[in-house]
């Protein structure tokens, strides 16, 4: 219904030498292009341009939270995988059901996460495709029903906040 999937034992590359990730994905849906290219590649280097070309870890966080409508589904596939790696563990998190859990343990602080607008953004000119995006956005959702839909959660893209005096304080309070 919802959650992860893991798929083993997918092959490095479809017949037509495209990568299989990008097949995989096409048989859910059309592959949205980014300002990454269809199909990105992450390995670790010694010039990286931000931390998913490292072996550091990554704290959870969303990618593309600058996009108006970014991805709803990613597809990560491990090419490359021997006991000399370091670095490159995955964690998961359901963040839809980490905000309900945050909207009934700290309600007050859920609805100034719902109704105040923090600015994401990716601002990185010296690198292949540069990149100028900033959106601005609430952290949680909601429907006309009060449901929750969507969280975007990424600090390391996080830019200024936007907003008025007195919401500062109970906004980095939340």
């Amino acid at each position: 219904e919802v959650g992860i999937t893991i798929i083993k034992n997918a092959p490095k590359n479809a017949e037509n030498n495209e990568p299989a990730v990008a097949r995989i994905g096409e048989l859910i849906g059309p592959i949205m292009s980014t300002s990454y290219g269809r199909v990105f590649y992450t390995e670790s280097t010694e010039k990286a341009i931000n931390v998913a070309y490292t072996s550091a870890g990554l704290e959870l966080h969303m990618d593309f939270p600058y996009f108006i409508t970014p991805p709803g589904v990613q597809f990560l596939h491990c090419i490359n995988m021997c006991d000399c790696v370091v670095g490159g563990q995955q964690t998961f998190l359901d963040n839809l059901l980490a905000g309900e859990d945050y909207r009934k343990a700290f309600p007050a602080y859920f609805r100034v996460l719902a109704n105040t607008k923090a600015t994401f953004q990716k601002i990185h000119y010296e690198r292949k495709h540069p990149m100028h995006r900033v959106y601005r956005r609430s952290h949680f959702c909601l429907n006309e029903s009060d449901q929750l839909v969507e969280v975007f959660w990424s600090p390391t893209f996080e830019g200024p906040l936007c907003i008025d005096e007195e919401l500062v304080g109970p906004y980095y309070e939340a």
